[in-house]
Parts: structure tokens; C-alpha cells; sequence
């Protein structure tokens, strides 16, 4: 009796620990989807980062330098604001001697999903995403609009809902996610004339964060791209490597043109106050202070 009781609870031990790996299986796959269909939109400049804390505002100075020769150093500095309002990111607005002030603007429902972003400058809105979500709260459909141009992306999911349909207005794409081990693999496929062709292959780890990403064209690898995070999920390096083709999916040394690393100081909270992004060829780096003031 007591050899049953203890095979029941170990049983029920597996199977309660088989509902908590489906459970976080479900949520990796859920903000890996996010993920994924919002950086499908290229409107993904801003939403990966993590915040802490009740942050009211922050005020950013980013200096750039860039080596055009040996002689000619370009520099440029970019101030940025954020605000904030109900623990979201509102809004960012930018400028610089290069180009003339822009703002981001941001809406979310009570669920604290994406309900639309907006892009304007000094006269007018220019860019727009706005989002919709289907009963189950998944994202279904993306307004776009260029100006006066206005078209839209349509997503629909299968059953389990790791395979994505995305009819977009030039383009249709079908994205397949599948757990292996602890990482989340998600496949991009071109839709033209019911042929399917691999895009790009994707990797994220247990905290959904891109790990590499592989671009092929025609069937064949055309680059591929490594990225580390530190214990605070913030990018610490990206290794950009060409195809090598002399034998299939292999990929030569890192490109130092287009690859970067990447170091930060932190305040209490968790959140970095300085960053300085440096060029493994040198040729360009970018420091970036930030004054955080919580509320």
C-alpha cells in the first residue's frame, strides 16, 4: 500500500510538473509571437526593451561617431524623451542636427497590449500601426498607414497556434514556432503562387530573446546573426557573419564592419544609465547617458 501511495505521488508530482513546463511553454511561445509578428511590421525599435521601477520620464543623450576616413570623423548627438503613464512607455520624441524632431506615441488597452503607434514630426502624423486582437488575444489584424496610404497585414493561427499565416498587402508568409529543449525555433516561409520558400530562421531562448538569426535567399544561407544578453536580458554583443560558400549553411568569421559590442552601468533599479556600443573595426561608437527621474 504505502510502495502505491508513494508511485501516486510521484506520479502526480510528474504530472503537476508537465502542466508547469506546458504552462511555460505556452507563455515562451506567447511572447516569442509577439515578438515576432511585431518586429514582422519593422516597428520594433522600442518594445523589447525591459523598464523597473516607476519611471516618470528619462532624458537621453546618445553621442555618435562615426570614421568616414582618416582624416573625417562624423558626429552627430541624439536627445530623446521618454514619458511614461501607467507603467507603459508613452511616448519617445527625438532630435539632432541631422534630422528634424520626431515623436513616437503609444496606446494600449486594459490588458496592456499595443493598441496603435504613431509617428509624427513637426507637422504632421506620417506613420501609424494599429492593432487588433481576436478572442483568444492574439494579435489578428495590422492598420498601416504611409500618409494617406492605408493598408493592412492579417494573421490567422492553426489550433495549437504555433503556425502563423500572414497576409500582408505585397506580401504572404507563413511562420512556423516549435520549442527544442529550452530554446524557441521560429521558421519564416515566402507564399508566392502556393510555393513556399525559407526566409529566415530564427532563435530564442528561455527568456524569449533572439539568439541568432539566419537570412537564406534562393535556398542557400546569405548571413547569419549571433546575439548575447547579460543577467539584465540587455544586449551585450551582436556578431553579423557572411555565408561561406563553399559548403552549405556554413558561415565565415565576423564581419567587424557589422558587428558590435556592447557595455552598460546600471543604477538600482535595473536599469542601465550608461551604455557605450563599440564597432569590432572601431569605425564607429556610440556612448549614450541616460538621466532617469521615478516617480
Amino acid at each position: 500500500m504505502r510502495r502505491l501511495l508513494c508511485l501516486l505521488l510521484i506520479l502526480a508530482a510528474c504530472k503537476s510538473s508537465t502542466k508547469t513546463e506546458q504552462k511555460e511553454k505556452k507563455d515562451r511561445m506567447s511572447v516569442v509571437t509577439t515578438y515576432v509578428l511585431e518586429g514582422s511590421t519593422n516597428d520594433n525599435v522600442f518594445h523589447r526593451e525591459q523598464f523597473h521601477g516607476d519611471i516618470d520620464h528619462i532624458a537621453e543623450t546618445a553621442r555618435r561617431e562615426t570614421h568616414m576616413s582618416d582624416s573625417y570623423v562624423r558626429k552627430d548627438t541624439v536627445l530623446r524623451h521618454y514619458i511614461f503613464r501607467e507603467g507603459h512607455l508613452y511616448q519617445v520624441a527625438g532630435r539632432s542636427r541631422r534630422m528634424q524632431p520626431d515623436t513616437m506615441t503609444m496606446r494600449y488597452d486594459t490588458a496592456g497590449r499595443i493598441l496603435a503607434r504613431v509617428y509624427s514630426d513637426e507637422r504632421e502624423m506620417y506613420y501609424a500601426n494599429v492593432y487588433a486582437y481576436n478572442h483568444a488575444g492574439r494579435l489578428s489584424k495590422i492598420v498601416h498607414r504611409l500618409f494617406s496610404i492605408v493598408d493592412s497585414t492579417l494573421y490567422r493561427y492553426n489550433t495549437a497556434g504555433d503556425t502563423i499565416s500572414a497576409n500582408g498587402p505585397v506580401t504572404k508568409k507563413k511562420i512556423s514556432i516549435r520549442a527544442r529543449g529550452d530554446e524557441m525555433i521560429v521558421q519564416h516561409y515566402m507564399v508566392d503562387e502556393a510555393v513556399m520558400r525559407l526566409g529566415d530562421v530564427e532563435t530564442y531562448n528561455g527568456n524569449g530573446l533572439q539568439t541568432s538569426l539566419s537570412h537564406y535567399a534562393d535556398g542557400q544561407l546569405f548571413y547569419k546573426v549571433f546575439r548575447k544578453y547579460d543577467k539584465y536580458d540587455n544586449p551585450v554583443s551582436l556578431e553579423y557573419h557572411k555565408a561561406d560558400y563553399t559548403a552549405k549553411d556554413s558561415i565565415a568569421g565576423a564581419d567587424p564592419s557589422r558587428s558590435y559590442k556592447i557595455a552598460y552601468k546600471y543604477d538600482n533599479e535595473g536599469n542601465w544609465t550608461s551604455k557605450v556600443q563599440t564597432w569590432y573595426d572601431t569605425s564607429k561608437i556610440i556612448i549614450t547617458e541616460r538621466k532617469i527621474t521615478y516617480r
